[in-house]
C-alpha cells in the first residue's frame, strides 16, 4: 500500500534489557506535498527543483524514525518476539520471562498478560485481526482468539522447544520447526498434525511467502526455498558463510536475511541470485521486516532492519541510494516488527473508561486487574 500522509507506518523493537520501543516512520515531504496541493496556484512559480529531485529528497532526507513510546516495565527478561496486528490496534511481545504482554496501541495502554507457556517465548504472530499464535521453548504452540484473548488450542508441537513457526495466508495451517529437527504442518481447524518430516539439521526458523506458494527453512547460513509440494528449489547462502539470525519475505519473490555478516541480503527466489546487498550495520543483525507500505504505487515496500548495537535502519530498495534513515537506541535490540498505525481514538489523559476491565489471561481463565498501565 502507498501511504500519502506524513506518518506512514510503525516500527516496534524489543531489547535484551527488557524495554519495548515504538517508532512512527514519518514522511515530511508527503505532508508538504499535501499542503502545496491546496495552494498549488500560489506555489507554482516558487518551485525550484525538478520532480526527480523532490523524489530523491523524499527518499533520503524527508523520512524519519520518530520515537513514539517506550515501555520498561512490561517484562523482567529479554524481549525475543514481537508482532503487530494488521489493523495496528494490538501489539504483543514475548520474553524470556515466559510471558506475553498485550498492548493496545490505539489507546496507548497495556491490556494484560498471557501466561500459558512454561518457557521462554520464541515467536508470536497475528492472523488478521482475529487470532494470535505463540510458541515457546516448552515445545508448545498456542492459538489465541483476540476478541477475549481466549486460548483455543494448545499444541504440543516439538520436543526441546519450538524454534519458529509461520501461519499460512489461508489461516488454516501452520508450519513449524523445532530443536528436535522436525518440520511439521498443523491443521488449525483440528489442532492436529497434518505432516511431519525429520530434517538432517536443526533449523533456526521457517516462513511462508505472502502467497503461500513457497516456504523457506533457515539453518546456519543457508536459506532453503521450497514449493508447496515440498520440492527444494534453491539453497541460498549467506555472505561469508556466516550465521543468519533474521529474515523476512519482502515480496512473494524477494527474500531478505541478515545476521553475523552485518549485511541485509535480498535474493530473488525464482533465480536464486542476490539482487540487493545492503550495508549499514556495525553489528549482527537481529531483526528484518518488510514495511506494510511502499514509497509509491507499484514499488517494492520499505525494508526495516535492526542490530544488537541498537541501530534501526529504513531502506528503500527502489532507488540507488537505498539507505533512507536510521535511529540509534541505547539498547541491545534483539527483535523487530512493523505494522500499520491504528485509527486514532480521542482519549482524555488521566481518565480511564470503566466500561472495560483490563484482564490478565491465564489459559482460559480471566482475572480482572484494577489498574490500567499507561504506555509512556
Amino acid at each position: 500500500f502507498f501511504h500519502p500522509t506524513s506518518v506512514m507506518f510503525r516500527v516496534v523493537v524489543g531489547s535484551y534489557q527488557h524495554v519495548l520501543y515504538g517508532f512512527d516512520v514519518t514522511n515530511a515531504s508527503a505532508l508538504e506535498k499535501n499542503d502545496k496541493s491546496k495552494n498549488e496556484e500560489d506555489d507554482e512559480h516558487n518551485q525550484s527543483t525538478s520532480e526527480e529531485e523532490q523524489q530523491s529528497t523524499a527518499n533520503t532526507t524527508a523520512i524519519r524514525l520518530k520515537p513514539r513510546f517506550s515501555c520498561s516495565q512490561l517484562h523482567t527478561g529479554a524481549i525475543k518476539a514481537i508482532a503487530v496486528q494488521s489493523s495496528g490496534t494490538f501489539c504483543v511481545s514475548g520474553s524470556t520471562d515466559e510471558t506475553i504482554k498485550i498492548l493496545n496501541l490505539k489507546k496507548n495502554v497495556e491490556v494484560g498478560s498471557l501466561l500459558e507457556h512454561e518457557g521462554a517465548i520464541t515467536a508470536v504472530s497475528f492472523y488478521s485481526t482475529t487470532h494470535m499464535i505463540s510458541s515457546g521453548e516448552d515445545g508448545k504452540i498456542c492459538v489465541w482468539k483476540t476478541k477475549e484473548w481466549e486460548l483455543l488450542w494448545t499444541i504440543k508441537a516439538h520436543k526441546g522447544g519450538v524454534n519458529g513457526f509461520s501461519i499460512h495466508p489461508s489461516g488454516r495451517i501452520i508450519i513449524s520447526v523445532g530443536k528436535d529437527s522436525h518440520l511439521r504442518l498443523w491443521n488449525l481447524i483440528t489442532g492436529k498434525s497434518a505432516f511431519d518430516k525429520k530434517l538432517p539439521f536443526v533449523p533456526s526458523g521457517v516462513i511462508w511467502s505472502p502467497s503461500g506458494n513457497h516456504y523457506a527453512i533457515i539453518h546456519s547460513y543457508h536459506v532453503l526455498i521450497y514449493n508447496q509440494e515440498g520440492e527444494e528449489l534453491h539453497d541460498l547462502t549467506g555472505e561469508d558463510n556466516k550465521e543468519l539470525l533474521a529474515w523476512a519475505f519482502i515480496t512473494d519473490t524477494l527474500f531478505a536475511a541478515g545476521g553475523e555478516n552485518k549485511l541485509v541480503q535480498v535474493w530473488d527466489i525464482t533465480t536464486g541470485s542476490v539482487v540487493h546487498l545492503l550495508a549499514g550495520h556495525s553489528n549482527r543483525i537481529r531483526g528484518i521486516s518488510a514495511a506494510p507500505v511502499t514509497p509509491e504505487d507499484g514499488e517494492l515496500p520499505y525494508i526495516v532492519s535492526t542490530d544488537t548495537d541498537g541501530t534501526i535502519v529504513v531502506w528503500n530498495p527502489n532507488v540507488e541510494k537505498k539507505f533512507v534513515c536510521h535511529f540509534e537506541l541505547p539498547a541491545r535490540v534483539i527483535s523487530l516488527a512493523t505494522g500499520f498505525l491504528p485509527t486514532p481514538t480521542k482519549i482524555l489523559i488521566g481518565k480511564v473508561s470503566k466500561k472495560k476491565k483490563i484482564s490478565k489471561v491465564v489459559g482460559k481463565s480471566v482475572q480482572a486487574q484494577r489498574k490500567r498501565k499507561k504506555i509512556e
